[in-house]
């Protein structure tokens, strides 16, 4: 109906507008006496043009109003309707906040441009991590091969995931995960390497190194080699290293080893309410028994012996300072470099003095390389520790 009524209206126009135009030749027309007659014949048909367009007109009109009148009550019945309110009251506050609209729009645009800047920077990490990693590995795989020399079984490389890292192995080139194919013993030299490798990072502000109950798992090949091979690699690089276990034959080997570099081996001899209680496991008195138990056996033993006397002096030394309430020596003082200290304790004698000062100059090569020395016998041993005692003694530390 609409269509009809719009297609009535243009034709209306254009004929409104034809009239129009020859209402205005009509004064050319009459002015010509040939054409005279035309005029007349244009002016008597202006009026029955007219007469049917405003017939037309009015028949439109009649049938638009009849239209009208029948589509209202739906208009109306549609209006009214509790959905069609929330629909016109969606689009009115749709309007209304478009400014809002515009806000969330340029929200989006930042998220999206924001979550592609994270995206890329994690992308970034990731290569700088992998790269990295690849790097580290290989320091992983040295301290390994330390423990596991020529094995069949390797580390091969770490593969850092959402929250966590996977480790690989490989096995006759074959790479699979490392906790299905590595044992236990593997496992725990796997765990050792790459704690030496983050403990050691270049930079890191910490001098210390600390391995609790390191061989649990190792059977007595991997044991020698992280005692003998790791642990003398991890002193070389000047950390201070700690290393606590209940098993007294790793204690032991590990004292008799690195004895030259003076061990401080604690134990916990009691717990009580204010918590365990910590004392040295060595005691000069341990000490002297001891190299003069070894003074007394074959080579091997007197060199050691030679060894514990060195390191009688050192106990000696540091306990007269803490009786005396002097200044102790540096913790990593030899026993050459404790000499001043002893000699500044009040009570000490020039004649103790030099005593301890012939038996660490007696001591020295033991400690040291050098040319054409011989492991002295026991008679030559038993007078320092002799001496030792009885210094001792007279000092009120043993």
């Amino acid at each position: 109906m609409q269509d009809s009524v719009n297609t009535w209206k243009e034709q209306s126009l254009r004929f409104l507008a034809e009239l129009a135009s020859r209402v205005e030749s009509i004064p050319a027309l009459a002015a010509n006496p040939e054409t005279i007659h035309s005029a007349t014949e244009l002016i008597s048909g202006l009026q029955t043009s007219v007469d049917d367009t405003v017939r037309h007109g009015a028949q439109w009109s009649r049938t638009y109003a009849n239209a009208y009148a029948a589509f209202a009550p739906v208009l109306s019945a549609k209006v009214s309707s509790a959905s069609a309110v929330r629909e016109f009251d969606g689009l009115i506050t749709a309007i209304n906040g478009w400014s809002h609209v515009r806000v969330l729009t340029e929200y989006n645009r930042l998220l999206n441009e924001s979550l592609e800047f994270v995206r890329k920077v994690e992308a970034h990490l990731q290569s700088k991590q992998d790269e990295m990693l690849q790097s580290r590995g290989l320091e992983i795989n040295e301290w390994y091969d330390m423990m596991n020399p020529e094995a069949a079984v390797r580390y091969r490389r770490m593969e850092t995931a959402t929250d966590n890292v996977l480790l690989w192995a490989e096995t006759f080139g074959v790479e699979m995960n490392a906790a299905a194919c590595l044992s236990q013993c593997q496992l725990n030299c796997l765990g050792l390497s790459i704690h030496f490798v983050r403990a050691l990072t270049p930079g890191t502000p910490y001098g210390f190194l600390l391995l609790d109950d390191p061989v649990q798992s190792m059977d007595d090949d991997h044991c020698q080699a992280l005692i003998v091979k790791v642990i003398d690699s991890l002193l070389s690089r000047r950390h201070q290293l700690l290393v606590f276990s209940h098993v007294q034959g790793l204690v032991d080997t590990i004292w008799y080893t690195y004895y030259h570099h003076q061990p401080l081996r604690l134990r916990i001899s009691d717990y009580q309410l204010t918590g365990p209680v910590v004392e040295e496991a060595e005691t000069l008195q341990h000490a002297v028994n001891r190299a003069a138990q070894l003074a007394r056996g074959n080579e091997d033993n007197r060199r050691l012996a030679i060894k514990v006397v060195r390191r009688c002096v050192e106990l000696l030394i540091r306990e007269v300072c803490r009786r005396k309430n002097s200044t102790p020596p540096p913790f990593n003082a030899t026993a050459s470099q404790m000499l001043p200290y002893f000699q500044n304790c009040q009570g000490t004698t020039a004649q103790q003095h030099q005593g301890l000062q012939a038996t660490v100059k007696f001591a020295d090569p033991a400690s040291h390389t050098q040319t054409g020395w011989e492991v002295p016998i026991a008679t030559n041993i038993q007078p320092h520790i002799d001496r030792l005692r009885t210094s001792a003694q007279q000092l009120g530390v043993l």
